[in-house]
């Protein structure tokens, strides 16, 4: 299971999940199947004889592999999509295949081969028809948080919402891919007993490792770092995680599984289970310095980087919020930016403008089109009231524009324009936040910051 990072409602909070909560189902009861008859002796081989040359026929169909346009599912894994999600299904499968070959090339732990059988990957279109799934097949969980049910050989991940916004992506948010990949890592463990006898700190560590690796400024590397000391180098490994946030521990167990498979063997686990922090450090090749600072920060699931094909997208599970920073340290000068709302939950999203001072400048788009400038002290709770409905712009791209102009901060979207004083309790340097609450939502703009630190990369 791949825990979620989840930001409250409006107070912009972090929370932290402890690694008690991240966890296999081991021990689900395996429910009933009840067989099917046909009658009559000739309908049946009629049937039969039907069935084998349609598939024989099916160009989607060989030899026991599922074909996509040109990509074939070599994973072992049924891929169950809702409608709306079909045209994922060529990215999908490719995933399957790559975490398959993952595993494959990780698996010291044994030589046999690995022929996984009747697994099911079932991605619920929200959080809603994944609950109502778990209920038919009596499973337990919280039905937004990704989970693997090894006893039903079955994995269900559902999206964050829906919302046509999401739908109509060309690929899913990244972190829902990872999460994605997580789980069809755990499915494609269930057949290999060596790596099922390993403690749960390894299986989510190779899991991780799996989910695919992330370059993108807004993903810092070294949350596992939060809870390392000096003082605390001679403790055993197992420590490291102690403490962390769910993504912290996530990466802590990634790197300590990622070490072990490097030294090798049939119970990589073992070896690494004797190690203390610092045998750790010293097998990775890591220092024990203090983790870098990460300006573009991001909280908050799903979300998705810009692309030169796309831009940065945010959505939200039910009641949640998520925010990413698209200007990081904007001194002067303007800047514009491209917000388009979903149309699913109470919808309400836009841009947070913080500096100097302990005041910040929060704009607001509402779902009906309605749209809001507001000057609030950091840390506020509560909204105003937006300004009217303006329907027509509903689920509409719109244009907000920013000006530092004097001593003036300007705010420029369609016909409204709005200024506001720079002084001690809001002035520059600024940083410009995203932020999306119960909603989907696009961000299209530059940042200098951003393309610069893109082409140090």
């Amino acid at each position: 299971m791949r825990r979620k990072d989840s930001y409250c409602t409006f107070m912009v909070k972090r929370l932290t999940v402890h690694k008690s909560a991240i966890q296999i189902e081991k021990n689900s009861t395996e429910g009933s199947r009840e067989s099917g008859r046909l009658v009559g002796g000739c309908i049946h081989a009629a049937l039969l004889i039907f069935l084998s040359l349609a598939a024989c026929s099916n160009p989607n169909v060989r030899a026991g592999v599922q074909v996509v346009g040109d990509i074939s599912n070599e994973s072992g894994i049924q891929l169950n999509l809702p409608a709306a999600c079909e045209h994922w299904r060529p990215i999908l499968i490719h995933e399957l295949n790559a975490v398959r070959a993952g595993y494959l090339k990780m698996r010291t732990w044994s030589e046999s081969e690995l022929a996984p059988s009747n697994l099911q990957m079932e991605v619920c279109i929200d959080e809603y028809s994944a609950g109502r799934l778990m209920r038919l097949r009596n499973l337990e969980g919280t039905p937004r948080v990704a989970r693997t049910y090894p006893s039903h050989r079955l994995a269900i991940v559902p999206l964050p919402r829906r919302d046509l916004l999401l739908l109509n992506r060309q690929r899913p948010p990244l972190t829902w891919l990872q999460t994605f990949r997580h789980e069809a890592a755990h499915l494609l463990s269930l057949d290999d007993s060596n790596f099922r006898s390993s403690p749960v700190w390894f299986q989510e560590g190779v899991a991780e490792s799996l989910a695919g690796e992330r370059t993108d400024p807004w993903y810092s590397q070294d949350l596992w770092r939060d809870g390392l000391h000096e003082k605390d180098l001679g403790q055993p490994v197992t420590e490291l995680w102690e403490g962390l946030s769910a993504e912290g521990l996530l990466q802590a167990r990634q790197l300590v599984a990622e070490s072990a498979i490097r030294v090798g063997g049939a119970t990589p686990w073992q070896q690494a289970g004797d190690w203390t922090i610092q045998d750790f450090l010293n097998s990775a090749g890591l220092p024990a310095a203090k983790k870098r600072i990460n300006l573009m920060t991001q909280l908050g699931r799903e979300f998705d980087p810009p692309s030169e094909a796309s831009s940065s997208f945010l959505a939200t599970y039910p009641g949640q919020t998520c925010t990413a920073v698209v200007e990081p340290l904007w001194g002067g000068g303007s800047r514009q930016w491209g917000i388009r709302l979903g149309s699913s939950g109470s919808a309400e999203g836009g841009l947070l403008v913080s500096g100097e001072g302990p005041n910040q400048l929060r704009l607001r788009f509402g779902r009906t089109g309605g749209f809001g400038a507001q000057m609030e002290t950091k840390g506020a709770v509560g909204f105003q009231p937006l300004g009217s409905p303006t329907p027509a712009r509903a689920g509409k791209e719109r244009q907000v524009k920013l000006v530092v102009q004097g001593n003036q901060l300007l705010v420029e979207m369609e016909n409204l324009r709005e200024s506001f004083s720079l002084d001690d309790k809001f002035r520059p340097p600024f940083r410009v936040e995203a932020w999306a609450h119960d909603s989907a939502m696009s961000v299209k703009g530059r940042s200098s910051f951003l393309e610069a630190s893109l082409r140090l990369r």
